[in-house]
């Protein structure tokens, strides 16, 4: 049994940074509610986790409470029209612009066109958010067309511009595109399909003729997520399109030899893992040496223990690379810390931590006592350790763990730059030191360690 997980399975650029914006957003606006109009991405699951750190949806700005004081609202990443802009404006809240740098592209090129006269045909899902957005910078010259059936339903034009949703279909494009240019030769045509769209759908189409069956993850409501599954479909090979690892059905899958696994631009890698993790537990049933080496493995990573085994073998090689002898307590202290430490930050400040979102997160949430006391007993018998070995070394990790445990811990008043050790360490160039904050989405670890990444193949 194989599964393969493709490279551009996950977040495109375009999701991944309106989620970085609003995650930083939340961290420095403390427990003030902020929203986003309309859904920030088509994933439920991702709203919902959304939802917990104080960012809610809502289709109308009559939903926001009136007299709310300094209200931030986030312009999705389908991007909206003028003309709600306008209303948002008017109703004097702050706007946050998450909207999709290619999507502004097309913004861009549907309202240059618009204004020398052109008509703009818009080739996409007339119900689709992004779609209703573009119309709105056509300024009443947009038609939306979405099947080659639909040019010859055209009426005489002189000037067409063509564009597309960032999301569409390459080949059914293609196809509208060569209708268009039989009934109006001179149209002015431009290929906005996203460079990571296109890419995924060869890379679906690459895969399915490789593998006995593929599996495409994503929300329902995702316009990617569809063709992707239909794209799929079209190879001959048989599919299942899921949101979660819930959804997968064990015995339709143990038939199956070569499992390839794709998701859309809006699905996190968190649930991506989740059902890869799934798959590789069904698929082993059949060998119950490796199911049960798999199953010590993924637990020893989901509680820690392989964090905890890892440290104690660094120091192990630290102490024999130096020429040193090997001491056991210094070795049983680096195990013993690392465990509390990643334990217990896991539960400090939860709104910022790593449990949310992560395969740990039933574990963590189940047995939450159980990790506690047993983080704590570690790091009082590292400190004991540390004691007896010396005032140095004492000395020395109980700075470490006091500095640990206030990772997570806000020191300052909101509105400072460096509230906590965290928000320090993280604040890089390139991220900004909210980024920290969405790693559990972007993270690619999965419980077989770093060997698992886009493209492995199990």
């Amino acid at each position: 049994m194989s599964i393969k997980l493709a490279e551009t399975a996950g977040f495109c650029m375009g999701v991944r940074r309106a989620v970085d914006m609003v995650l930083d957003l939340a961290q420095h606006k403390g427990r003030k509610t902020i929203y986003t109009y309309g859904p920030l991405i088509h994933n439920p699951q991702t709203v919902e986790l959304l939802k917990s750190r104080g960012i809610i949806p809502v289709a109308h700005l009559e939903e926001i409470p009136p007299g709310e004081a300094g209200v931030t609202i986030i312009i999705r990443a389908h991007g909206i029209s003028p003309q709600e802009r306008k209303g948002i404006k008017e109703k004097g809240l702050k706007i946050i612009d998450a909207t999709c740098p290619k999507v502004g592209r097309v913004q861009a090129i549907i309202k240059k066109h618009a204004a020398q006269d052109f008509t703009i045909l818009i080739i996409g899902d007339a119900q689709h958010p992004e779609v209703n957005g573009l119309l709105g910078y056509a300024y009443g010259k947009g038609l939306v067309i979405n099947h080659p059936a639909d040019v010859l339903q055209l009426p005489t034009l002189d000037k067409v511009c063509v564009v597309a949703q960032t999301t569409q279909s390459v080949d059914e494009y293609q196809h509208i595109v060569d209708e268009i240019r039989k009934r109006f030769p001179d149209a002015v045509i431009f290929d906005t399909i996203c460079d990571s769209t296109e890419k995924r759908q060869m890379e679906v189409k690459s895969l399915a003729e490789e593998m006995d069956a593929m599996i495409i993850v994503g929300g329902k409501n995702s316009a990617n997520t569809q063709r992707l599954a239909a794209l799929s479909e079209l190879q001959g090979v048989p599919t299942f399109y899921v949101e979660t690892a819930n959804d997968l059905v064990a015995e339709k899958l143990k038939t199956f030899k070569k499992i390839g696994v794709s998701a859309g631009a809006s699905t996190p890698n968190w649930i991506i893992d989740r059902v890869v993790d799934n798959v590789t537990t069904q698929q082993t049933e059949q060998a119950p040496k490796v199911k049960y080496l798999l199953k010590l493995w993924i637990w020893m990573v989901r509680t820690d223990l392989y964090s905890a085994v890892g440290a104690g073998c660094l120091a192990v090689a630290s102490m024999f690379l130096q020429g040193l002898e090997i001491q056991p307590p210094y070795v049983l202290i680096t195990a013993l810390y690392v465990y509390a430490m990643h334990t217990l930050n896991r539960f400090i400040n939860r709104q910022t931590g790593s449990i949310i979102g992560s395969f740990r997160e039933d574990s963590y949430r189940r047995y939450e006592k159980t990790y506690i006391r047993t983080a704590v007993l570690s790091l009082i018998v590292a400190l004991g350790a540390g004691f007896f070995s010396g005032p140095v070394p004492f000395l020395f990790l109980l700075i470490m763990s006091t500095l640990g445990i206030l990772y997570n811990t806000n020191l300052a008043p909101a509105g400072w730059r460096f509230r906590s050790v965290k928000a320090g360490r993280s604040a890089d160039p390139d991220g900004g030191h909210g980024r920290v904050l969405c790693l559990y989405l972007r993270d690619r670890v999965h419980p077989f360690g770093p060997f698992r990444r886009p493209g492995y193949t199990k």
